[in-house]
Protein backbone atom coordinates (compact mmCIF):
# COMPACT_ATOMS: atom_id res chain seq x y z
CA UNK A 1 0.00 0.00 0.00
CA UNK A 2 2.69 2.60 0.69
CA UNK A 3 4.42 1.82 -2.51
CA UNK A 4 1.63 2.89 -4.25
CA UNK A 5 0.84 5.97 -2.28
CA UNK A 6 4.78 6.85 -2.74
CA UNK A 7 4.00 6.27 -6.37
CA UNK A 8 1.14 8.54 -6.73
CA UNK A 9 3.24 11.30 -4.99
CA UNK A 10 6.19 10.94 -7.08
CA UNK A 11 4.08 11.09 -10.17
CA UNK A 12 1.90 14.19 -8.92
CA UNK A 13 5.16 16.00 -8.54
CA UNK A 14 7.12 14.88 -11.78
CA UNK A 15 3.80 15.95 -13.77
CA UNK A 16 3.38 19.49 -11.80
CA UNK A 17 7.49 19.95 -12.30
CA UNK A 18 6.80 19.09 -16.02
CA UNK A 19 3.99 21.63 -16.37
CA UNK A 20 5.92 24.18 -14.94
CA UNK A 21 8.60 23.75 -16.91
CA UNK A 22 6.71 24.13 -19.97
CA UNK A 23 4.75 27.22 -18.56
CA UNK A 24 7.89 29.17 -18.01
CA UNK A 25 11.05 26.99 -19.50
CA UNK A 26 12.74 27.04 -16.48
CA UNK A 27 14.06 24.02 -15.10
CA UNK A 28 15.09 25.41 -12.10
CA UNK A 29 11.73 26.53 -11.01
CA UNK A 30 10.69 22.65 -12.08
CA UNK A 31 13.24 21.43 -10.04
CA UNK A 32 12.26 23.42 -7.00
CA UNK A 33 8.53 22.81 -7.06
CA UNK A 34 9.51 19.07 -7.70
CA UNK A 35 11.93 19.06 -4.14
CA UNK A 36 9.12 21.15 -2.10
CA UNK A 37 6.43 19.03 -2.94
CA UNK A 38 8.31 15.68 -2.42
CA UNK A 39 9.73 16.85 0.65
CA UNK A 40 6.03 18.00 2.07
CA UNK A 41 4.94 14.53 0.72
CA UNK A 42 7.48 12.84 2.50
CA UNK A 43 7.04 14.46 6.04
CA UNK A 44 2.95 14.14 5.53
CA UNK A 45 3.52 10.62 4.85
CA UNK A 46 6.29 9.97 7.54
CA UNK A 47 3.69 11.57 10.08
CA UNK A 48 1.04 9.77 9.30
CA UNK A 49 2.79 6.35 9.52
CA UNK A 50 4.74 7.39 12.95
CA UNK A 51 1.18 8.78 14.67
CA UNK A 52 0.16 5.47 17.17
CA UNK A 53 -2.06 5.20 19.92
CA UNK A 54 -0.87 2.37 22.42
CA UNK A 55 -2.60 0.86 25.59
CA UNK A 56 -0.42 0.40 28.26
CA UNK A 57 -2.09 -1.80 31.73
CA UNK A 58 -2.23 1.78 33.37
CA UNK A 59 -2.01 4.66 30.82
CA UNK A 60 -3.03 5.50 26.78
CA UNK A 61 0.18 6.21 25.32
CA UNK A 62 -0.30 8.88 21.82
CA UNK A 63 2.82 9.16 20.08
CA UNK A 64 3.61 10.88 16.79
CA UNK A 65 6.79 11.77 15.16
CA UNK A 66 7.95 14.46 17.41
CA UNK A 67 5.94 14.38 20.93
CA UNK A 68 4.56 11.54 23.14
CA UNK A 69 1.33 12.14 25.34
CA UNK A 70 1.02 9.72 28.55
CA UNK A 71 -2.82 9.59 29.86
CA UNK A 72 -3.49 7.57 32.58
CA UNK A 73 -6.65 6.01 32.37
CA UNK A 74 -8.36 7.06 35.69
CA UNK A 75 -7.82 10.83 33.85
CA UNK A 76 -10.24 10.91 31.06
CA UNK A 77 -12.93 12.25 31.86
CA UNK A 78 -15.27 12.47 28.68
CA UNK A 79 -14.49 10.36 24.72
CA UNK A 80 -16.73 12.80 22.12
CA UNK A 81 -16.38 12.77 18.50
CA UNK A 82 -14.64 16.30 17.09
CA UNK A 83 -12.99 18.15 15.06
CA UNK A 84 -9.53 19.04 14.80
CA UNK A 85 -10.35 22.90 15.32
CA UNK A 86 -12.07 22.34 18.82
CA UNK A 87 -9.41 20.78 20.62
CA UNK A 88 -6.04 22.63 22.22
CA UNK A 89 -3.33 19.46 21.78
CA UNK A 90 -3.54 17.14 18.18
CA UNK A 91 -2.20 14.03 17.72
CA UNK A 92 -3.69 13.38 14.38
CA UNK A 93 -3.12 14.73 10.70
CA UNK A 94 -7.19 13.95 9.85
CA UNK A 95 -9.95 16.69 10.43
CA UNK A 96 -12.05 14.99 12.06
CA UNK A 97 -11.84 12.46 14.95
CA UNK A 98 -12.25 11.81 18.76
CA UNK A 99 -11.89 14.51 21.45
CA UNK A 100 -10.41 13.16 24.89
CA UNK A 101 -10.86 15.54 27.99
CA UNK A 102 -8.37 14.53 30.95
CA UNK A 103 -7.22 16.13 33.86
CA UNK A 104 -9.21 19.27 34.83
CA UNK A 105 -9.09 21.61 31.67
CA UNK A 106 -6.74 19.54 29.21
CA UNK A 107 -7.88 18.18 25.88
CA UNK A 108 -6.25 15.89 22.68
CA UNK A 109 -7.10 14.84 19.56
CA UNK A 110 -6.64 11.54 17.95
CA UNK A 111 -7.57 9.66 14.79
CA UNK A 112 -7.76 6.24 15.78
CA UNK A 113 -8.47 4.14 12.95
CA UNK A 114 -11.47 2.26 14.37
CA UNK A 115 -13.45 4.53 16.89
CA UNK A 116 -15.41 2.36 18.34
CA UNK A 117 -13.20 -0.15 18.91
CA UNK A 118 -10.76 2.61 20.47
CA UNK A 119 -13.88 3.88 22.73
CA UNK A 120 -14.85 -0.20 23.51
CA UNK A 121 -11.02 -0.82 24.94
CA UNK A 122 -10.58 2.97 26.44
CA UNK A 123 -13.78 1.63 28.41
CA UNK A 124 -12.75 -1.58 28.97
CA UNK A 125 -9.61 0.10 31.27
CA UNK A 126 -12.03 2.55 32.62
CA UNK A 127 -15.78 1.88 32.87
CA UNK A 128 -16.34 5.62 34.35
CA UNK A 129 -15.33 7.86 31.24
CA UNK A 130 -18.67 9.35 29.67
CA UNK A 131 -18.96 8.90 26.00
CA UNK A 132 -20.93 11.48 23.76
CA UNK A 133 -22.28 10.10 20.61
CA UNK A 134 -21.65 12.10 17.10
CA UNK A 135 -24.96 15.25 16.27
Amino acid sequence: MYKGVILLLISIGVIGAIFIYLDKNSIVESLWFFLVFTLFAAFNFQMKRATQYRFESDALICKTWISKKTIPYAKIKLVKPGKSVEAGSKMALTFRGLILMYNEYDDLFISPVEESKFIAELLKRNPKIKTKNAQ
